[in-house]
């Protein structure tokens, strides 16, 4: 399992964009009293304005899993869980939502920073933090243990080093073509025709 962990201002254009166009299976929703993501977003919003100090209260937090790890709805929820727990979250609204990219299984987890006592709830070390929760999770169930880059994993103290391989190599290299179209693009409308030559699309997150 790997994590990647983002902060953001705003919980609208995220749950937009992990639902947009009915994408996505919602699992979780806790201490919330929406029952959709759009409502969701709004309720989080005006938890998180209680915090005139915190100005950027959303944490996206992606957990991919690994082809031969064949993981369930209920899998992913108690993943989530401990991982909020782990982050001293758990008691934050949340909201999840699983994706499949072929068949390629990762988890969304939006989540409040800002909880009802108007305190923003630190994000100090959270990558080995996450990381830590990952590893229990892994050798719990028997997978195979992922080197994270902060947080050692059990048994071996080892930790990850360099750069992680992709069966993509467009995520570390941008074709002449794309620089171009980045360059020389007069409108958003244009530069997405032009990256749509080229077999590629924006997405903003």
């Amino acid at each position: 399992m790997i994590a990647k962990i983002k902060k953001g201002d705003s919980f609208h254009r995220l749950i937009d964009y992990l639902t947009k166009s009915g994408r996505g299976e919602v699992l979780q929703m806790t201490h919330l009293a929406s029952h959709d993501p759009s409502s969701a977003a709004k309720e989080m919003a005006l938890t998180a304005s209680l915090s005139r100090r915190t100005e950027r209260p959303v944490m996206h937090i992606v957990l991919s899993y690994a082809d031969n790890e064949k993981v369930t709805g209920d899998q992913m929820r108690l993943d989530a869980q401990a991982v909020l727990r782990g982050l001293g979250l758990a008691e934050n609204q949340s909201l999840c939502i699983r994706h499949r990219d072929g068949a390629k299984e990762h988890l969304h987890i939006a989540v409040n920073r800002v909880g009802f006592d108007r305190k923003a709830v630190s994000d100090s070390n959270s990558y080995a933090k996450t990381e830590a929760v990952l590893r229990s999770i892994e050798s719990r169930r028997g997978w195979s243990i992922v080197a994270g880059r902060n947080a050692p994993s059990p048994g071996t103290d080892l930790r990850y080093q360099g750069i992680r391989q992709s069966n993509d190599p467009r995520q570390f290299e941008v074709p002449e073509t794309v620089r171009a179209s980045l360059v020389g693009a007069i409108s958003w409308k244009d530069l997405d025709r032009r990256l749509a030559q080229d077999g590629w699309r924006l997405e903003a997150v």
